[in-house]
């Protein structure tokens, strides 16, 4: 709950708000591993995009600028991909 009520932030901003081993950060990177892997399921075939956006919400559009972000800084293009591709697809 707590990261649906916060301001859209940049990476550099997210940094220094919640350095790494704190538990905001944590549980924002746990959040991403979570909805990337409903998309790997996805773009598998074996969960519904749809049903996947009527149960969640996937809020790509605020967490884009922190992803991007962190692709940059650990020079890792594809980090959180099939989160992007699920939430770009169901944009659609």
């Amino acid at each position: 709950m707590f990261w649906w009520n916060q301001p859209k932030m940049d990476w550099q901003e997210f940094k220094e708000s919640y350095p790494v081993d704190s538990q905001r950060y944590n549980d924002l990177f746990r959040k991403f591993n979570f909805y990337n892997m409903l998309g790997l399921l996805s773009r598998g075939g074996f969960i519904d995009p749809e049903l996947v956006d009527q149960s969640f919400a996937l809020l790509w559009d605020k967490y884009k600028p922190i992803i991007v972000g962190a692709r940059e800084d650990i020079g890792m293009s594809q980090l959180y991909e099939d989160y992007e591709w699920l939430a770009e697809t169901r944009k659609n």
